[in-house]
């Protein structure tokens, strides 16, 4: 495995933010297109999330994941759905064993606050009460307002980066960021358990996200691998920062500029992992095809146009979940 810093390129929101010129900024953008371009990776330093708020997450996901897991399974994951509880050994959800448990919840107020709800539906202490609030303390350690909190805050960074990636391709980013600004977006808290078998065990198989952009907040245990030229290279944590990824949707908009990348989680031995990963979807009745920007006589389109309800379906079509990235088979033009 090779150092993270050879394969993730840092990038500081901070200096994007506050470019004094527009060659300056039209220069660090081509530095961050080019660094998508290569690995499909980046990771966010001065994002702007606050270390508070990382840290309030992390608290809350460990209480959470710390529940009973018959607590954990009153907000089951149904068959042929991505909302709620699930874990590795869920047959109707994974073809293969995984050493994982898994929230999923959509980017809405309402769907946080009725999953956190069926965990302490009582409120299990005044901690965890959302409709109880007694001090600012009290209000800022509720698991339902810290995850909604982090919710919007990270969707809001996805669109930003969105903005950027799209900008550096000289196409107007108001035509992509207004599919990804409603509630389909969902955020995954991911747990990990320490596993003996960690050499023979993967927390989750080879994938590529389905979504635009990925954005992941993880703890300094470790595990995420990408995968390049047939090797996989694993991801060193680093405080307070956060990790972004292409998904397939924003590899079919930039018509494979930017690629979305396989990469998988190794487990341990010693350590459990949290981490959690916000998806930005675009709505589910948008249209997806390369941006006509981008195509032309010498550049083609490589993809149908499709609705994203479709595509987003095909996900749960059996072999679909095993196989890294198949589901571009549905949609590519071929030669």
């Amino acid at each position: 495995m090779k150092r993270w810093r050879k394969v993730v390129q840092i990038c500081q929101l901070l200096i994007l933010r506050s470019c004094g010129t527009d060659q300056e900024l039209g220069q660090l953008l081509k530095d961050l297109s080019k660094a998508c371009q290569e690995w499909g990776f980046l990771r966010l330093l001065n994002h702007g999330l606050s270390s508070d708020l990382l840290r309030r997450l992390g608290e809350q996901m460990r209480r959470l994941f710390s529940l009973p897991i018959e607590v954990k399974r009153n907000a089951p994951c149904p068959p042929k759905h991505e909302i709620g509880f699930y874990s590795g050994a869920d047959e109707h959800i994974f073809v293969k064993l995984i050493w994982h448990e898994g929230l999923q919840l959509f980017c809405d107020p309402k769907c946080v606050d009725e999953h956190t709800g069926t965990f302490w539906p009582s409120g299990g202490g005044d901690e965890f009460n959302c409709d109880i609030i007694v001090d600012e303390a009290v209000h800022l350690g509720c698991c339902s307002l810290v995850i909604k909190e982090y919710t919007r805050a990270s969707q809001d960074l996805g669109l930003e980066l969105l903005d950027y990636l799209t900008t550096a391709l000289n196409l107007d980013s108001s035509k992509f960021k207004h599919h990804c600004k409603g509630t389909n977006s969902c955020l995954r808290l991911n747990y990990y358990p320490i596993c003996e078998m960690a050499a023979d065990t993967l927390g989750l198989i080879p994938h590529a996200d389905d979504d635009a952009l990925t954005i992941l907040f993880e703890d300094q245990v470790g595990g995420l691998q990408i995968r390049k030229d047939n090797k996989w290279f694993a991801i060193k944590p680093q405080p307070n920062s956060l990790l972004v990824n292409v998904g397939d949707i924003l590899q079919v908009w930039s018509n494979s500029i930017y690629p979305s990348v396989v990469h998988r989680v190794a487990v341990n031995s010693e350590k459990r992992r949290l981490s959690a990963a916000l998806f930005l979807y675009p709505e589910q009745e948008s249209v997806i095809e390369p941006a006509k920007g981008l195509i032309d006589a010498d550049h083609p389109a490589k993809y149908k146009q499709f609705l994203f309800e479709e595509y987003r379906a095909s996900f749960y079509d059996g072999e679909l979940i095993d196989t890294a990235k198949p589901r571009f088979q549905l949609i590519e033009i071929k030669d």
